[in-house]
């Protein structure tokens, strides 16, 4: 069982421990981080090419999807199950258009009609970091007044020095 310091030099040997197990700690995911880019570059290596091949494929067979040939296979149903696939149309999933020129697309000409506020979301929410600046400022009592502030609390922390960071 490891007991809490009680002096200086119980402290150090327990910092001395933990900068030990950080470098171990980077250097087995660095080793991990390595054998997942030499994994995915392996698959890769096997995908990508047969994904392209498929692709092509694909393309190939949407002209004859189209022709009186498979027309008459599939008769009136979207779809049909041939050579081990399924082949077919479905649509798409419903966007939004507008055929408008304006950059906001079409949302001043919405707000210009009464009828379409219930078309147009606004939100508004407190910009925390002109806020805190502000609070030194001279509308900073007013801010205060409000129920404005700031708080900073102290965080304990432990780091190893020298050691890359892994994101955290």
């Amino acid at each position: 069982m490891i007991e809490a310091p009680k002096d200086l030099a119980a402290a150090t040997r327990l910092l001395e421990r933990i900068a030990r197990l950080d470098a171990r700690i980077v250097a087995r995911h660095g080793a991990r981080v390595a054998t997942i880019a030499q994994i995915n570059a392996a698959a890769d290596k096997l995908l990508v090419p047969a994904l392209a091949q498929r692709e092509r494929l694909v393309e190939l067979l949407k002209p004859w999807w189209g022709s009186d040939e498979a027309k008459a296979a599939r008769k009136s149903a979207k779809s049909m199950v041939l050579g081990g696939c399924k082949i077919g149309t479905r649509d798409s999933a419903t966007a939004l258009t507008y055929g408008g020129d304006a950059e906001d697309f079409g949302l001043a000409q919405l707000q210009a009609e009464k009828w379409a506020k219930p078309l147009i979301t606004v939100s508004y929410s407190v910009d925390k970091t002109k806020t805190r600046e502000a609070l030194s400022g001279k509308r900073g009592e007013a801010l205060k007044a409000m129920g404005f502030g700031e708080k900073q609390s102290k965080v304990f922390f432990v780091s190893s020095v020298k050691l890359p960071t892994l994101g955290r």
